[in-house]
């Protein structure tokens, strides 16, 4: 119900207000209700399995919480995500997890919808940069998912054209603005997840990059350690 909840209303928020709407309105509720629920509840623990979020840190999402949680939003909202990315970390997250395949385009590419037809059609993923406040009404069929099923086949309208749909298609969106007004109307065509770091959020991304440099260099010292012992033996 929390995970629910939060997957659904937590996304276009900055993380000291995702705090407080998890511990002071979710879990008060399901307090109040005597609902069931797990004291050291994590919302990425629990929507995700450790080695998945591994992956995601090794192709560069930061490892505090905060950003953890955002990757989990952006996987697992039922709807394309529009990410507020004004560091870029999200943008570039993306672009080393789907790696060389992915075809990155912004408002400015010449027949951007073409290419869009075609990664639908053929099962590709799509980068869509560089967002205004004011998107594309042609993107508007893609965001809202308008499929058909003819004879068995998914398809999608876009405009007058029917082009099938290939269920491998992937779709990401992101901005550079750091506080866009999007129109009320977007939030329900796509996934809002605000990456725009605060300085807890900063704190935390230093602090695990410290961690993570300590974590090496004992690993090093351990491996030399066994090494010596091992020319010790022989």
């Amino acid at each position: 119900l929390i995970s629910a909840a939060y997957l659904a209303y937590a996304g276009p928020f900055p993380s000291e207000y995702r705090n407080d709407l998890l511990k002071r309105v979710m879990i008060t509720f399901v307090r109040e209700h005597k609902i069931p629920y797990t004291i050291t509840y994590q919302f990425a623990e629990f929507m995700e399995k450790p080695a998945i979020i591994q992956k995601w840190n090794s192709k560069g999402l930061p490892q505090d919480e905060f950003s953890i949680d955002n990757g989990v939003l952006v996987k697992k909202g039922r709807r394309w995500p529009l990410i507020i990315d004004p560091q870029l970390q999200a943008n570039k997250w993306i672009k080393k997890l789907e790696g060389d395949k992915l075809i990155v385009l912004d408002p400015y590419t010449d027949n951007f919808m073409s290419q869009i037809e075609k990664a639908i059609f053929q099962g590709k993923t799509v980068l869509f940069e560089n967002l205004e406040e004011e998107l594309d009404p042609s993107l508007e069929p893609v965001l809202n998912k308008q499929l058909k099923i003819v004879g068995g086949k998914k398809l999608i309208f876009l405009g007058d054209k029917e082009i099938g749909y290939n269920d491998n298609f992937k779709f990401y969106l992101t901005t550079k603005l750091s506080n866009p007004k999007y129109k009320a109307e977007v939030s329900t065509r796509a996934t809002l997840v605000n990456f725009a770091v605060k300085q807890n959020g900063l704190q935390q991304q230093l602090l695990s990059i410290v961690i993570s440099k300590l974590e090496k260099e004992l690993e090093r010292k351990r491996n030399q350690a066994i090494e010596k012992l091992f020319s010790f033996d022989l």
